[in-house]
């Protein structure tokens, strides 16, 4: 799978945290365990008229999901997808997207990871995250 070379802020200072965790970002990328994609570019994968789409929002990040999981690897998400939609003010579609990832979390098993200021914080595997929850570790 592609790895974007276009970073936003947010993704950069994650990469920036697990480095000052001790892990060797660039050598998790070369291997294949570490994985980044550009928000926007898959938010326009599943985003029909403003909104997302589910069946193609499980097609795109299911198979993303996929993909990692392949090698019985665990999966671990670092979203900002949903700070996205409300830096420009969709706040519907943030909320529809929030209940994707709930749904998402019923079906599969995954940690999610939030990027916190003193460093990086795993919040524990997911199945059935609240929206509040979900907001705070998959935005």
């Amino acid at each position: 799978m592609p790895r974007s070379s276009w970073r936003r802020p947010r993704t950069a200072a994650f990469d920036g945290a697990l480095g000052r965790a001790g892990i060797d970002v660039d050598a998790a990328i070369r291997a294949g365990r570490y994985l980044a994609f550009d928000a926007d570019d898959l938010l326009s994968k599943f985003m029909v008229e403003g909104m997302p789409d589910a069946r193609r929002f499980r097609d795109t990040i299911g198979s993303v999901m996929d993909y990692v999981a392949q090698d019985g690897r665990e999966i671990r998400v670092f979203g900002e997808m949903v700070a996205v939609l409300c830096e420009r003010g969709e706040g519907d579609a943030a909320l529809a997207l929030e209940d994707l990832w709930n749904q998402l979390a019923g079906e599969r098993e995954f940690a999610a990871v939030r990027l916190s200021d003193a460093g990086v914080r795993r919040s524990g595997r997911r199945r059935g995250v609240s929206s509040a929850s979900a907001s705070a570790t998959r935005s």
